[in-house]
């Protein structure tokens, strides 16, 4: 749910005061990008599909209902934008065309993980690192993750989820 300030700067946001969204993105922004890049451990694609993902939110700001959580709200729209984003590579390859990047690989050159927990969950391969990231880290179930990721089955997903962790506790000598 939302605090009362937050649910403040929606209603201004709504009435299409842009000052009050833009507070509203000071305090969300980083929890986009964290997602953003977990699942592409690139920053520059990282950093578009943030920026598209709050186009989104503020072009159907008046579509979020006053006792909805905003925060739940641009969960929803940013797992589409990564999921499409996975799925079709659009803005990669408008930043490889621009040449800002020169492929949509994986790079951690410019990325300090802040734990060895953060840089194995960057080191796991695409999807078991989307799976984890969408599961462990967002909260969605293992059927959401299947309904997003057609091709497996829930049963699947949360034996790849005990996998990672079995990985990750070895890798953490726990």
């Amino acid at each position: 749910m939302n605090n009362k300030y937050i649910t403040n700067l929606i209603e201004a946001a709504q009435k299409g005061h842009v000052n009050s969204f833009l507070q509203l993105t000071d305090v969300y922004v980083g929890n986009v990008y964290a997602i953003c890049l977990r699942v592409f451990v690139n920053t520059k694609i990282a950093e578009r599909v943030t920026v598209e993902v709050l186009n989104h939110a503020w072009q159907n700001l008046k579509h979020l209902r006053g006792n909805s959580s905003f925060q739940l709200w641009l969960n929803g729209i940013t797992v589409f934008y990564v999921l499409e984003e996975h799925r079709t590579g659009k803005y990669s390859a408008e930043l490889i065309e621009k040449k800002i990047i020169t492929n949509n690989a994986p790079d951690l050159s410019n990325i300090k993980p802040t734990s060895h927990l953060e840089k194995l969950v960057l080191e796991l391969p695409d999807e078991e690192r989307i799976m984890y990231v969408l599961h462990e880290i967002i909260g969605y179930s293992a059927t959401e993750i299947s309904d997003l990721l057609a091709k497996y089955r829930p049963d699947e997903i949360l034996n790849i989820i005990r996998s990672i962790r079995n990985h990750f506790i070895e890798e953490l000598n726990f």
